[in-house]
């Protein structure tokens, strides 16, 4: 949860849930706090368990919101050689109330640096993104700069979905 000596600006309210089946999980720890907060760490509980859609969510809210994290040649393999099997992921990811694709790698390194051996073009792999942003419209991507950058964005989707749809709700 934390390293000794390390500041604690806050606790996460909610535990993540992260899927079973995810191979190189982000841990959710060394996330830092903005600073008026105090630029401290950020506590945050994980809970490993097989989730139905995406690699991670909210415990209690699997069924409202997943976010699903895909490295470079990830991506590449999944609008290529399994484009079904990743397309159903999407359509079930269209039907919660949030959806996400985090990726590790933004669109220039997508486009002009991509996976060794693949065999999908880099324009289809963005073609498909863009196409399937307009077909599943609650499902949202997020190309980012690198792994540390996709784990910072996925742990603040689910915070600000945790502030928007659960403690305004109880207010």
């Amino acid at each position: 949860m934390k390293n000794p000596g390390e500041n604690i600006a806050r606790v996460c309210p909610f535990t993540i849930a992260v899927d079973t089946r995810e191979q190189a999980p982000f841990r959710f720890t060394g996330l830092r706090a903005g600073s008026g907060q105090n630029a401290g760490v950020i506590a945050v509980a994980v809970e490993r368990k097989h989730l139905p859609t995406g690699d991670y969510s909210i415990v209690g809210y699997e069924n409202r919101i997943a976010v699903e994290r895909k490295s470079k040649a990830d991506l590449f393999m999944s609008v290529g050689a399994e484009r079904n099997r990743f397309q159903r992921e999407i359509e079930r990811l269209n039907e919660f109330e949030f959806g996400a694709v985090v990726i590790e790698a933004d669109f220039a390194t997508l486009l002009h640096v991509p996976p060794f051996r693949t065999k999908m073009r880099p324009e289809a792999v963005e073609a498909t993104i863009l196409s399937w942003s307009t077909r599943y419209p609650k499902v949202h991507w997020f190309p980012c700069t690198h792994r540390q950058h996709a784990e910072w964005v996925t742990f603040r989707l689910l915070d600000f979905w945790w502030r928007h749809f659960v403690v305004e709700a109880e207010n």
